[in-house]
């Protein structure tokens, strides 16, 4: 399981610089503990999340992360992670345009991704089973790169670690 802060495409070539400049921007950062909130449901990309707080400490640790990395993003992937994205609202379409993700800002669900559906079916009698969420916190100090793939943007490894 991840909690995603920010996606963004980064060239081969501009790895090393982008993973120093991630270590830079959080290097002395003091996290904070999370709670485990609810399970919701996105309907615009047939998911169901864990979600948590968003306290101001991860708030901080976002606007760091996007700060120092946004400038590795590579702008000639943006049409294909666009369309990865599929439906947006107006909002997101905005924050997509601006930073390459629509999950900024308010847009922003901290969350685990507990399942992507591609049928709708699927989707509905995934989340209506009243799940309940036991209400736990955990204490976070660095923060992961994770290889993106498909379905969705499921993790499929650890590529690098920057502890706070």
């Amino acid at each position: 399981p991840h909690l995603s802060l920010y996606h963004l495409p980064v060239r081969p070539e501009n790895f090393k610089k982008f993973t120093d400049a991630l270590d830079d921007a959080v290097r002395g950062f003091r996290g904070g503990d999370l709670q485990l909130r609810e399970i919701s449901v996105r309907w615009i990309h047939r998911a169901v999340f864990l979600t948590t707080d968003k306290s101001q400490w991860l708030m901080e640790l976002y606007r760091r992360v996007i700060k120092a990395t946004f400038p590795f993003f590579d702008q000639n992937r943006r049409e294909e992670i666009r369309a990865r994205w599929g439906e947006m609202t107006p909002m997101m379409r905005r924050s997509f345009e601006r930073y390459g993700s629509p999950m900024t800002g308010s847009d922003l669900v901290p969350h685990f991704t507990l399942g992507v559906f591609d049928r709708e079916e699927d989707f509905e009698a995934s989340w209506s089973s009243q799940l309940e969420v036991k209400h736990t916190g955990f204490h976070v100090d660095r923060v992961h790169v994770g290889l993106i793939g498909m379905p969705g943007f499921t993790c499929q490894g650890v590529i690098h670690e920057a502890a706070f």
